[in-house]
């Protein structure tokens, strides 16, 4: 005996056509003395058959049933019970979390088939789902628009056939940081992958740099003298861009971080946008957004001044969240 089936047998003294009559109702057929379903009448012996898709924890009658023996045209057995067992509990096991930079791929198994969802969010609270009805055993999830370097909250759950649900222990995992699509950003490289104009040089003064022990130092001795290189971006994204500067200026003239959109022969698209800091001896970080206009395809990014000083800048960023 079964959660959800059961084999049952009979037993006639010829061979004839044979079925079971069965049914939970004991009350309907007390009085009607019919059963609401029947197996498909099979030629014994031996005369046993397996019923499948049955209630699990539930009592049913049923009776044995020869046909067309002999010349006996019916026959039908007495009244008998069976009731069936309780189905495997749920279990959830192998639960985890591959993260990426704005998504998650959560994985686990369960031993009956069930249905799978998964609660996520910056705290135990979560405040965010993702389901799936499909019955399966071995679940898989994608939670998608997930911000990068960010540490999430996840439970999963699963309801089975049998109504039966279970739910995992809180767990959590952390997104992965944006790609820097700069190369040498923090100028550890010296000057690798940048074009140096006049005046500017690398800072290998550890004292110097906001991090690490380089960073770029710029002697302004005209406005807009600066150095660049250039990335590949897809026109119509977003892309965030970051950096560090100080900066040394009697008449107080202010250092740049400047992207420019250029098409695939290199003439420059639209005006471009700048990060623009003040003058001052101490480390400071700007970031902002940037869309590429139609038919760019890279973009210059340039650090530089407005006018006479020393300028240092580190630890640039450009990332496509």
């Amino acid at each position: 005996m079964g959660a959800t089936s059961a084999t049952l047998h009979g037993s006639i003294d010829d061979s004839c056509l044979f079925y079971f009559d069965y049914a939970t109702d004991a009350y309907f057929i007390a009085n009607s003395g019919n059963y609401d379903q029947q197996t498909p009448e099979s030629t014994g012996p031996p005369f046993s058959q397996t019923v499948a898709a049955l209630l699990p924890n539930t009592t049913y009658h049923y009776r044995f049933v020869a046909d067309n023996c002999n010349d006996r045209c019916f026959v039908a057995g007495a009244d008998a019970t069976f009731t069936t067992g309780a189905p495997p509990a749920l279990q959830l096991t192998a639960v985890q979390a591959n993260p990426g930079t704005t998504s998650a791929l959560v994985t686990w198994q369960t031993n009956n088939a069930a249905n799978s969802r998964v609660d996520y969010g910056a705290t135990t609270a979560y405040g965010s789902t993702v389901s799936d009805p499909s019955s399966v055993t071995s679940h898989s999830v994608t939670l998608t628009g997930l911000t990068p370097s960010t540490t999430y909250h996840f439970q999963v759950t699963s309801v089975d056939g049998f109504s039966q649900t279970s739910s995992s222990a809180d767990a959590s995992f952390t997104t992965g940081a944006p790609l820097d699509l700069i190369l040498n950003p923090g100028f550890e490289s010296g000057s690798a992958n940048w074009t140096l104009d006049p005046g500017a040089s690398i800072d290998t003064t550890a004292a110097d740099a906001h991090s690490g022990n380089n960073s770029l130092k710029l002697m302004g001795l005209v406005a807009w003298q600066g150095s660049s290189q250039y990335v590949a971006v897809t026109a119509g994204r977003s892309y965030t861009f970051s950096g560090w500067e100080r900066s040394t200026s009697a008449t107080g003239n202010s250092g740049y971080i400047t992207l420019t959109a250029y098409d695939a022969n290199y003439v420059q698209i639209g005006s471009g946008t700048s990060l623009v800091f003040a003058s001052t001896s101490s480390w400071s970080s700007k970031s902002g957004t940037y869309v590429p206009p139609a038919g760019a395809v890279r973009v210059s990014i340039r650090v530089q001044n407005d006018g006479p000083g020393t300028f240092w800048f580190d630890d640039l960023s450009l990332t496509q969240p």
